[in-house]
């Protein structure tokens, strides 16, 4: 799922309230993330996430999320019927468990409710949960529902209506009075969106309200910009000038790649170590813008990293 689940994660760990309120249908005082490795007798079993939820009324609630792309090891009913189990004994509390469905697809025939039978034919045990597939979802929906932390799940949606409902979730973010905020939900909201005409729409509006002030988005946006206005003005200048502001655009590029890939794979310390060393060797402005854009649409790590290597090859030649 090109680590769209991470970037799901991390926005639901930003907004737990948003999600907890929508997906329980009530106002709720606190909530509370808990352990999501769940015990078991032969091997550990771990959940995306599981939050302890206080609703408005003082009741106790236990919230579950799972996301799931296409493929999955197993499927995801019987992965369900052992999450529900091991939650009840753990907690033994009210429960809500949710699958968001990622992807053209991705959980088509599941509808939640599932049953095992006895020998003589009847449902030995019953279970259910709820499934949103926001695949199908419209970005309509999205906004009527009208929650921060879901309208950054924008581009996973059906969007039908992109001059509209853009700039409306793009006013939702502005209002964000925490600037360290605004800017993670808008980088996630970035991170999520796969079609390419809306994620320049996007990168449009960033550049023009600058709310991305100090981040990857930001930097190289604005350095675009600034290099527009500069044109003119840079003819004549010393050639030593020139080469430092050169270095210092390829830095800022290399820099502004791997935080964007840090922010959609998440990849390990390791990988993200060898990505910065590769980098270092691609010394071409152009290629470098070419595999910024890569990294915002790439829909996987080793994706960028078979362009990374074939622009690693052209620097060479």
């Amino acid at each position: 799922m090109a680590k769209t689940d991470e970037i799901l994660k991390r926005l639901v760990q930003l907004c737990p309230h948003d999600f907890a309120e929508v997906l329980l249908k009530t106002k709720v005082q606190t909530v509370s993330p808990c352990a999501s490795e769940l015990p078991r007798s032969t091997a550990a079993l771990r959940a995306d996430q599981v939050f302890m939820v206080t609703t408005a009324a003082g009741a106790e609630v236990v919230l579950h999320l799972e996301f799931q792309a296409r493929k999955s090891h197993k499927p995801m009913p019987q992965r369900q019927l052992i999450y529900i189990t091991r939650l009840a004994e753990l907690y033994k509390l009210p429960l809500r468990s949710v699958v968001f469905y990622i992807g053209t697809g991705a959980g088509k025939g599941d509808t939640g409710q599932h049953s095992y039978p006895h020998a003589d034919g009847e449902a030995i045990v019953n279970w259910r949960y709820d499934v949103i597939h926001l695949w199908q979802m419209t970005d309509e929906e999205l906004l009527k529902i009208g929650k921060l932390g879901l309208l950054v799940l924008l581009g996973q949606t059906k969007i039908t209506n992109p001059n509209v409902t853009v700039p409306a979730v793009f006013k939702y973010l502005n209002a964000v009075a925490d600037e360290e905020l605004r800017g993670n939900l808008l980088e996630l909201l970035a991170a999520l969106i796969t079609d390419k005409e809306i994620l320049a729409m996007v990168e449009r509006l960033i550049l023009t309200d600058e709310l991305l002030v100090g981040t990857p988005y930001m930097e190289r946006l604005q350095e675009i910009r600034q290099e527009g206005r500069q044109e003119g003005r840079q003819e004549g200048r010393q050639e030593g000038r020139q080469e430092g502001r050169q270095e210092a655009t390829l830095t800022t590029l290399k820099r502004s790649i791997l935080r964007v890939l840090q922010t959609r794979f998440a990849p390990t310390n390791l990988t993200l170590a060898q990505l910065e060393t590769t980098l270092t060797k691609v010394n071409s402005e152009t290629q470098l813008q070419t595999l910024f854009e890569i990294a915002l649409q790439a829909p996987t790590l080793a994706a960028f990293q078979t362009e990374l290597a074939q622009q690693q090859a052209q620097s060479q030649n």
